[in-house]
Parts: structure tokens; C-alpha cells; sequence
């Protein structure tokens, strides 16, 4: 690892890698500024940062690099390593410690350092505080936490920060340099619990008697203070007023001296005061009277204009309902059609993908014309047509077409057959089927990998399924959607959309091979995905497994039952299949209607989910209902026991999934 230390910002938010574009270099306690850095980190200039959780792309962020053993030539030569935090330096060495307190505690910042709530304010004496910060409730600034300002830690500050450059118009500190070895303690607290304070320890020290102030009697000071603007914070408009009453207080006194010398004389002359009493009383039932007839007048009359206006405004309320009535009733029959018409635009356009596979390699140019109009076209639909048409070799592109459409009310026969004819045991295809349909990965052995999918397909998608052929080039999730290297669309992309476009049939892939790449880069990623509710729920996903790892040192080690591990057993012998293809009767493949398949009721999950939740975690609990839905095809009873050995709730296994669970535990370490 690298000794330099940099100063640098994501180029786009991780997700979860993201490459770090530097800013700065640490240097003697200070950053310094550079335009750049191809020498420093070539050839790009920037570096590369597989996992970097806690940071976006607005966040500053601190780190070392080390060489990478994975990059290419011309690009990642680096890869972060010790990611740190940092925040703004405010510098308040020229003033007093008081006004710095006044400033973050009272006052308050009107920003901070993105990614950041804390700032360090470097005080006199090469001291500092380290202060978080909080939105204040009623304004957009920051201002300090409370929490724990009367007894807030001073540090030795490293003044050379200052002898440096700023990032962006800030000081930064520099981690491990800038913020030093704590020095003693400061008390910070706002002015309303230091005056509470105050107040409470003279009350202690002073002679107790019936002039000291009870702790409720403090309380009330404190807030009548705080209330009145007489803390340091407020109270800036007591000297200005001070001072202009000096002048005001006199004349308001010779104002009131005078009218109470008026009134005085006035109150003297008693037949003016009777009479003017009198009249007064007069004219107040005068003015009652008039008053009371005008509004009894404009009542009548608003009221009569009311009623005419509340019986037109119920005629229109009785057409408009019956005007809703009649447009809900038509909106209920576009809506019907709009629906038929996707559901036979989406069959006709899986009919057509079909055909297009059958065409010959030459006509790809052609094919990806037509993808292209449609897609500019139909909007959505359109644009997974244009990606499930894509060419490729006949293993790589998506089988739509083909199966006897079968009832799930024949399921269970359908699969005992199909198993009975491959050769693998009730069970085991069984336990594939609940555990993929339940959107699970399910991993096998890479010798039998093809084999038991290609088995599988032949019961639920027509006898097809796409081969997405790894290798060592896939290092991300998105390098399962491109194939490395090239702007072509993988088998995985074209399974995907072919998916989307036909939501009724089932459509398999195999991720073939993940012993060829770095399993730790992106099987943590597709495990998300697979329970994002984007992805399509008709699209089930196998995964083939070898012996020896391409990278020991990056296989995924996660733990069961995120993935699901089998180890199928065939029967000894040939098989019905082999004996049928010898003799060229090879049986009719099936298929199911993905949208049709049986689910149970919120009741009965949440039957199946109180008893599950008394012996399962978050995780498994989860897996557990994912399974139990999709085995509702085989009733109640059946369903649970096959979540429960799935999810690992019970002892009892089939043969294939206790060797698979063995299998995989052996083979990643006996660390899943």
C-alpha cells in the first residue's frame, strides 16, 4: 500500500464500485492542489474503488492506493484502499474562544461539508474542538448538538493545515495529522443552561432563607431571560431603545399629566355629562334597530337565493354521478381491451421471436434493423424484443417456442414423469423447482449442471433454456448484461427480456461456470437483484459450479440458504430418455402458464408465517415464505415441509440437497 495519502471525490455514486477522481495530496500536515495526476496514478489519473459504502459522488473522501492486481494496462492500475472521512476546518485562532462557541452553538453554519456532520474549529493556542453538528428546528442552518457541550473535549491542533491550500474554497483536515492528542475539556453549552447553571450553584453557595430562588423559580428566570431577548445570542436592540427613551419617557408624561387634567375638568360640569349620557342611549337603540331590519332584510334574501343555487347545484351533482357512472363503465372496457391487446401483442411478438431464431446467422443484420423499429415503436415491449432478437450462438439465445401448454392442476404428475424420465430422483427436481420458482439461486455440480437444467426446462418452459457461458472477464454485475469487451447483449440480457416480453412463460438460464471468474465481485450483487422486484418473476436462474476457482482468493463466501446447493442424483442405468432418443421417440416437452400458478390466500401465509417465525431469523424466514408460496401448487402441508428443507428449518433433506449443502460448504472453505 501506498504511503501517500489522497484527497479526492467518487466520479459517480457507488453502486457499488465507482472510480475516485483526487483532488489534493497530503503533504508535511497541509493538502496541496494538483491539476495533474496521470504520473501519480496513470493512466487515467484516478482509481479504482471496488466497494466504497458511506460515500456519494458530492462527499470529499480521504484515502491511500495500492497496485491492482487485476487491472489492465490502460486503466485501473489502482484500487483505493483505507477510505476516511474528513470535515471543514473554521478557523478561529484571531478571535476569542466565546465567539466561537457563539458562533456554532447560537448563531449557527449555514452549510457544511458534504457527507459530513461535524466541523473542527481551530481556536488560539493550538487547540481545537471537534463539534457535531445538527439542522436547527426552525431555519436552515446547522447548528452544535447539545448533547454533551458542557463537557466538550479539546484537542492539540496541527497549525501547518493552515500553510497549505483549500479544497473547493474549504480547509480540510488531513486524518491522522490536523486533529491531535486530546488536551482537557471546555464547556460549550447554550446561554439558557449556563445561566440554569449559574443560578443553581449561587443558590447552593448563597444563605438559604425566604428570598432565595426555589430550582422552579430558576426555571422561570431562565426562560423569562430567554423569552424576553435578554441572553448574549439576542438583546442587540436593548441599546438603541435605551437610549431613545431617554428622550421618549418625558413627552409621554407630559401627554398623559395633560388628559388627566382634561378629563378632571370635564368630569366637573355634570348636566353636560347627563345630557351627553342620554343622548347616547338614544341613539344606540336607534342604531340597533336600523341595524337589526337592514340584516333581517339581506338574510331573507341571501337564503332565498341559496336555495335556488342548492337545487341546481344537486341537479348537476345527480348528471355528473351518472356521467361517472357511464365513463368509470367505459373506462372498465378500454381497459379490458388495452389488456387483451398487450397480452396478444406480447404472444404475437413471442411468435415472432421464434421464427426470427430459426433464420440463418446472415440474417442477424436484418433482425437487429426490425428490433430496432420496433423499439422505436411499441415503446417498452419494443425495446425487450430488440434485446431478446439479438444474435448469437443457438446455446445463447432464448427458447420461446415449443411445449405442450399443460394445467398446474397436473403438476405434480408432470414432474413426476419428467424426473422418472431423465433419471433424477422425485425429490430433487422438486426441491429445484420450489427453490427457482421461489427466486432463489440454485447451484450445482458443473458436471451435471446442463444436464439437470436441461431437465427442468423440459417440465415448465417447453425443453429450453439459454447457456450463459463465464469467464474470467466478468468482474461486475453489468458484465452479466454486456458480454465484455463488446456492445453485444449476453444470453443473461436476452433471457431477461425475452421475460419481460412474454410474462406468461417460463424462461431458464444457466450462468455457466462460476469457478471461471471472481465470484466475490458480483454474486453479492445478482443475489439483489434476484429479490428486486424488477426482475421478472417467470425468469428462474441456475448457477453451474467446478473444482477449481479461477481466483481462489475472490470466491464468494456468503452463506446458505442464500443460494440453494444441490447435488442431483441419477439413477443408475439408461435412463427412459436415452432409451426413447435410441429409438427415436423423443416425448413432447411441457410447459406451464407462469401467471396462473396457484398462490395462497394473506391468511394462509400469515398461518404458515407465525408458526415459521418461532425458529427463524429475518433471512431464512424470508426464504422460507418465498418457497412456501411457490410450492402452494402442492398444497398446504407439502408446501410448508418443502419451505421448511429449503430454508433449513428441519433435519430431513432429500439425499441431493444434503450433499449439495455439503458440497458447497467443502468446496468454498466451510465458510457458507
Amino acid at each position: 500500500m501506498s504511503d501517500h495519502l489522497f484527497l479526492g471525490r467518487p466520479a459517480f455514486d457507488p453502486r457499488p464500485y465507482t472510480r475516485v477522481d483526487p483532488l489534493a495530496l497530503a503533504e508535511s500536515g497541509t493538502w496541496h492542489v494538483y491539476r495533474e495526476w496521470s504520473k501519480a496514478l496513470p493512466t487515467e489519473g484516478r482509481a479504482f474503488a471496488p466497494r466504497l459504502q458511506g460515500f456519494s459522488s458530492r462527499c470529499l473522501v480521504a484515502f491511500r492506493v495500492e497496485p491492482n492486481g487485476k487491472g489492465t494496462q490502460d486503466r485501473d492500475q489502482f484500487v483505493v484502499v483505507d477510505p476516511r472521512e474528513v470535515c471543514e476546518v473554521l478557523d478561529f485562532r484571531k478571535a476569542d474562544a466565546e465567539t466561537a462557541r457563539r458562533q456554532l452553538v447560537e448563531v449557527g453554519q449555514p452549510r457544511l461539508l458534504a457527507g459530513s456532520d461535524s466541523v473542527v474549529a481551530a481556536l488560539a493556542g493550538g487547540l481545537c474542538v471537534l463539534v457535531k453538528m445538527v439542522r436547527h428546528p426552525s431555519s436552515d442552518l446547522w447548528v452544535a448538538d447539545t448533547s454533551g457541550l458542557e463537557h466538550l473535549q479539546t484537542y492539540a491542533f496541527d497549525e501547518r493545515l493552515f500553510e497549505g491550500d483549500q479544497v473547493e474554497e474549504r480547509w480540510v483536515t488531513v486524518p491522522g495529522s490536523t486533529v491531535g492528542a486530546a488536551m482537557g475539556a471546555v464547556n460549550w453549552c447554550p446561554d439558557t443552561e449556563f445561566l440554569d447553571t449559574v443560578l443553581k450553584r449561587l443558590r447552593k453557595t448563597s444563605q438559604q432563607g425566604p428570598s432565595a430562588p426555589t430550582r422552579a423559580q430558576i426555571g422561570q428566570i431562565v426562560m423569562q431571560f430567554d423569552r424576553a431577548g435578554l441572553l448574549p445570542n439576542s438583546g442587540r436592540d436593548l441599546e438603541p431603545m435605551r437610549e431613545r427613551l431617554q428622550t421618549f419617557a418625558p413627552s409621554v408624561g407630559k401627554n398623559v399629566l395633560a388628559m388627566d387634567e382634561i378629563v378632571e375638568t370635564l368630569s366637573t360640569l355634570t348636566p353636560i355629562r347627563d345630557r351627553l349620557a342620554a343622548e347616547l342611549s338614544e341613539r344606540r337603540v336607534e342604531l340597533e334597530g336600523e341595524i337589526r331590519r337592514e340584516l333581517e332584510a339581506n338574510l331573507l334574501h341571501e337564503l332565498e337565493d341559496r336555495s335556488g343555487e342548492r337545487d341546481r347545484l344537486a341537479q348537476e351533482v345527480a348528471a355528473l354521478a351518472t356521467d361517472v357512472v357511464a365513463r368509470r363503465a367505459e373506462l372498465d372496457r378500454e381497459r379490458v381491451a388495452l389488456d387483451e391487446a398487450r397480452s396478444t401483442l406480447s404472444e404475437e411478438l413471442t411468435q415472432l421471436l421464434g421464427e426470427l431464431g430459426e433464420l440463418p446467422p446472415d440474417a442477424d443484420a436484418r433482425i437487429a434493423v426490425l428490433g430496432r423499429r420496433l423499439a422505436a415503436k411499441l415503446g417498452e415491449a419494443g425495446a425487450a424484443f430488440e434485446v431478446a432478437a439479438e444474435g448469437g450462438p443457438p446455446w445463447a439465445t432464448p427458447h420461446v417456442s415449443g411445449g405442450e401448454i399443460k394445467p398446474w392442476s397436473e403438476f405434480d404428475q408432470i414432474l413426476q414423469a419428467t424426473a422418472i424420465r431423465w433419471g433424477y430422483t422425485v425429490d430433487d427436481v422438486l426441491l429445484a423447482d420450489v427453490a427457482v420458482r421461489g427466486g432463489r439461486l440454485v447451484v450445482l455440480p458443473d458436471r451435471s449442471a446442463a444436464a439437470f437444467v436441461a431437465c427442468y426446462a423440459d417440465l415448465v418452459a417447453g425443453g429450453g433454456y439459454g447457456r450463459h457461458v463465464l469467464d474470467p472477464s466478468v468482474i461486475s454485475l453489468d458484465d452479466l448484461w454486456h458480454c465484455p469487451g463488446s456492445a453485444r447483449h449476453s444470453c443473461f440480457a436476452k433471457t431477461w427480456a425475452a421475460a419481460r416480453l412474454d410474462p406468461a412463460r417460463f424462461h431458464v438460464v444457466l450462468l455457466d461456470g462460476l469457478h471461471r471468474t471472481p465470484t466475490a465481485l458480483w454474486v453479492p450483487g445478482l443475489l439483489e437483484v434476484m429479490q428486486d422486484p424488477r426482475r421478472p418473476r417467470n425468469l428462474l436462474i441456475f448457477a453451474g459450479l467446478g473444482t477449481a476457482s479461477v481466483d481462489p482468493d475472490r470466491d464468494w463466501r456468503g452463506a446458505l440458504p442464500e443460494v440453494v446447493a444441490l447435488c442431483p442424483l441419477a439413477t443408475d442405468g439408461a435412463s427412459p430418455r436415452l432409451l426413447s432418443r435410441a429409438v427415436g421417440a423423443t416425448p413432447q416437452p411441457t410447459r406451464l402458464n407462469a401467471l396462473l400458478a396457484p398462490e395462497p390466500t394473506a391468511a394462509e401465509v400469515m398461518d404458515f408465517f407465525t408458526v415459521a417465525e418461532l425458529e427463524a431469523s429475518a433471512a431464512v424466514l424470508e426464504v422460507a415464505c418465498q418457497v412456501h408460496r411457490a410450492a402452494w401448487v402442492l398444497g398446504a402441508e407439502r408446501a410448508a415441509s418443502l419451505a421448511a428443507a429449503v430454508a433449513g428449518l428441519k433435519n430431513e433433506a432429500s439425499a441431493g440437497l444434503f450433499a449439495g449443502s455439503s458440497w458447497l460448504r467443502e468446496r468454498l472453505g466451510n465458510k457458507v
